[in-house]
């Protein structure tokens, strides 16, 4: 065939209209609220889109934050939080790509650094001096927390890589209360265990363990005190396991086993690649508790806080407790306070997305002013669980731990929770929900952030005419042009 019969460079209309579905552009970000809590003092920080709302629960007291760094605020959604052990120290994370360490008595924000990706995670190392923090690209980044007087501006200055997962989004960071190791969980199923070296900015290569099990992708990550970790899936399950030896000890599963049945289906382009994925209630929050064996988990979709408790030698993972929230909006976060209370937030903000092309001030202090003006106008709840000291009955414990033969009566003596009245009342709600407190708004918004996880972090499915066609439809399939 010659350059006169070559195809036509560009597809006619007709060939658009028939263009699969799955090549549609992506839909809006949609990013769910945080919450966190000072691990000793009265505070409580909610995070809804590019906003940091920070309450003292006895005063009722809105804390103002101070920044002098530069960029001087989030300009995109906050994506992670969290407080050292200590409470000192506060970091903030983001889709702009900025990682913020507060210092919490003055809530003074004393440095700002710039990593190369949107961030996703963030934690502390044990000896509060150094903040790691992981991108969508699958790296894990290391800083100094800095001090008075060490704040960078947004220049990727005083950062280092620590560690990679070779293009697979890292979903949660866990630093070891002994400070010797690193946990960092990913869409790829993988939990790995890493040696936090004693010069980070060296980078971490020494791999302690891989953690495999879970059928879905992680959500969640945690170390216990006795050193064991913790860590949760879109499987709807809760999984205990010995990190240094990366063994599984113990799988409770929160989804019933009609939610999470495996489904098989083409997950690749490569030939003969396929694999399954559980699908079901992800588990999309994740919290420990003060005493250090209690945990509140929420599952996607549902109106309840699942609470669980570790019983026994060895220990055993058990469910304590299924807490209706009576069709109020479900959690998009959970956070424990001093008091051993739990804080649940629900809401979401969709995302205002400009690129890389904004240059000049009067365009960053527009992105600024619309990220702030999202995040005010964005639907929060924001709800106080508390305990109620009494023995839990049989029918509020119904779910067993799988190849566990833990028994329901340790798991009796754990407390009871119940809705209560968030501290400082109208007062303390207005701080953090902000001028929209529309509860069904809410719901609708925790519904589409947990919609909006699974859709980026699930495997996408294809059926085999599907993968047929998004062969014939690669370039490299496609003969070069004027050619047969």
């Amino acid at each position: 065939m010659g350059d006169e019969d070559a195809p036509p460079a560009t597809a006619g209309p007709s060939d658009k209209q028939k263009r699969p579905s799955y090549f549609n552009p992506k839909p809006p970000a949609i990013v769910p609220a945080l919450i966190a809590c000072h691990p000793h003092a009265p505070i409580v920080v909610v995070a809804i889109g590019a906003a940091l709302r920070v309450l003292n629960y006895e005063t009722g007291e809105a804390l103002l934050l101070s920044d002098a760094t530069i960029p001087r605020r989030h300009r995109e959604a906050i994506r992670a939080i969290a407080f050292h052990p200590s409470g000192a120290l506060f970091a903030s994370g983001g889709d702009d790509k900025l990682v913020k360490v507060w210092d919490t008595a003055t809530w003074t924000c004393r440095k700002t650094v710039s990593g190369p990706k949107k961030i996703s995670s963030v934690v502390f190392s044990a000896d509060a001096r150094w903040l790691c923090f992981s991108d969508k690209y699958g790296i894990v980044h290391v800083t100094s927390t800095g001090g008075p007087g060490d704040a960078v501006d947004s220049a990727e200055a005083g950062i280092k890589q620590l560690l990679a997962h070779c293009s697979s989004i890292i979903t949660s960071l866990a630093m070891s209360p002994d400070g010797r190791f690193i946990a960092s969980a990913d869409r790829d199923y993988k939990l790995r265990v890493s040696v936090f070296p004693a010069t980070p900015l060296a980078g971490a290569p020494e791999i302690q363990s891989f953690c495999l099990g879970h059928t879905s992708y992680l959500t969640a990550a945690l170390f216990l005190p006795g050193g064991l970790l913790v860590s949760a899936g879109g499987d709807g399950t809760l999984r205990l396991w010995q990190p240094q030896m990366g063994e599984l000890l113990q799988t409770l599963r929160l989804a019933g086993e009609q939610e999470i049945a495996p489904v098989e289906s083409v997950m690749s382009l490569d030939e003969g690649d396929s694999a399954s994925e559980s699908s079901g209630r992800a588990i999309v929050a994740l919290a420990l508790a003060p005493d250090g064996v209690s945990l509140a988990a929420a599952l996607e979709g549902c109106s309840e806080v699942v609470f669980v408790h570790m019983v026994g030698e060895p220990p055993a993972l058990v469910v304590a407790q299924r807490l209706s929230l009576g069709g109020r909006a479900p959690p998009t976060s959970l956070a424990f306070d001093a008091g051993g209370r739990v804080w649940r937030v629900a809401g979401a903000v969709q995302e205002i997305e400009t690129g890389d092309a904004v240059v000049t001030e009067e365009a960053l202090a527009a992105k600024e002013a619309a990220a702030a003006a999202a995040a005010a106008s964005a639907a929060v709840q924001v709800e106080l669980l508390q305990r109620r000291e009494t023995g839990v009955s049989a029918r509020e414990r119904s779910a067993e731990p799988v190849g566990h033969g833990a028994g329901e009566e340790a798991a009796s003596a754990a407390a009871v929770y119940e809705v209560g009245e968030l501290p400082g009342g109208s007062a303390a709600q207005g701080v953090l929900e902000g001028s929209q407190a529309d509860a069904q708004a809410a719901a609708e918004a925790a519904k589409a952030a947990t919609e909006a996880m699974r859709n980026l972090l699930g495997k996408r499915m294809y059926t085999e005419a599907e993968k047929i066609d998004r062969k014939r439809n690669r370039n490299d399939q496609k003969p070069p042009r004027g050619k047969s």
